[in-house]
C-alpha cells in the first residue's frame, strides 16, 4: 500500500494532483482487487525465510571474501549454500512490493526484478541503509526526549500541576516523563517505521525511471541509425 501510493506520488503528481490525493484509497483497492494472494504469500515467505535469510546471507558474504581465507575455504566446500542464497533468498524482502505495486507481477518474479533494478543504484541503496535507520532511531529519540522534557517542565512549572493544594497536582514528576517518553515513542513508531518503505521506493523510483529513458535512448539511437541505412 504504501509502495503503491509513493509510486502514485511519484509518477503522476505533476500530471494529476487528484491521483496523489486519492492514492491511499486507491492502493488498498488494487491491493485486495488485484494483488491479495500475492500479498498473502510474499508476508508468508518473508516471515517464514527471515532468519534463515539473515544466516545465510552472514555466510554467504564471508564465503565471497576472497581476501578472508576462512571464508575462502567456507566458500569452496559450501558453494551450494552460497549458490542457494543467490538464487533463491537473497531477493525474498519486502522490496518485491515496490515491483508488485509498478508492474503488477507475482512475488517471486517480482522480487527478483527488484533486486536487479536497486542493483543499479547500489551506492545510493547502500548509503541510503545506513542513513535510513539513523534518522529513524534519531527521530524516535528526538520526540520521545521532546515530550518527556515538555511533561516534565508543565509538571513543575506550571501552578496547576505542581501546586500540592491543586486537583491536579502531580506528585512524581520523573514517572510521569518516563510515561510520556514511552508514549510518545509508540505513537511515533508507525510513521517512522514506513520513513525505510517509503525511501526505498523512491530510490526504485529513480532507478526505473533512469531504466526507462536509457532503454528510450537506445531505441532513438537503432531508429537514427536505421534511418541513415534506409536513407
Amino acid at each position: 500500500v504504501v509502495a503503491y501510493t509513493v509510486e502514485l506520488w511519484y509518477f503522476q503528481a505533476e500530471k494529476s494532483s487528484g491521483a496523489a490525493c486519492c492514492g491511499l484509497c486507491r492502493a488498498y483497492c488494487v491491493g485486495v482487487e488485484h494483488h491479495l494472494g500475492t500479498l498473502v504469500c510474499g508476508a508468508f515467505l518473508i516471515s517464514m525465510l527471515r532468519f534463515a535469510r539473515m544466516a545465510i546471507g552472514v555466510f554467504a558474504r564471508q564465503a565471497s571474501d576472497t581476501e578472508n581465507p576462512v571464508g575462502e575455504c567456507l566458500g569452496f566446500f559450501c558453494s551450494c549454500v552460497v549458490d542457494c542464497f543467490t538464487r533463491w533468498l537473497e531477493y525474498v524482502n519486502k522490496n518485491a512490493y515496490m515491483d508488485v505495486a509498478m508492474n503488477s507481477t507475482g512475488f517471486c518474479a517480482a522480487a527478483r526484478h527488484a533486486l536487479e533494478v536497486l542493483s543499479r543504484e547500489a551506492v545510493a541503496e547502500a548509503v541510503l541503509n545506513v542513513a535510513t535507520p539513523l534518522l529513524q532511531l534519531s527521530g524516535l529519540g528526538g520526540i520521545s526526549a521532546a515530550g518527556a522534557l515538555l511533561t516534565f517542565a508543565l509538571s513543575t512549572r506550571c501552578p496547576y500541576f505542581c501546586d500540592p493544594s491543586s486537583d491536579r497536582y502531580v506528585r512524581d514528576p520523573n514517572m510521569l516523563a518516563g510515561i510520556a517518553a514511552v508514549l510518545c515513542f509508540l505513537v511515533a513508531w508507525p510513521f517512522l517505521h514506513i520513513f525505510d518503505t517509503v525511501a526505498d521506493t523512491i530510490l526504485y523510483c529513480i532507478a526505473t525511471e533512469a531504466s526507462r529513458k536509457q532503454a528510450e535512448d537506445e531505441d532513438d539511437d537503432v531508429e537514427r541509425h536505421f534511418a541513415c541505412i534506409t536513407g
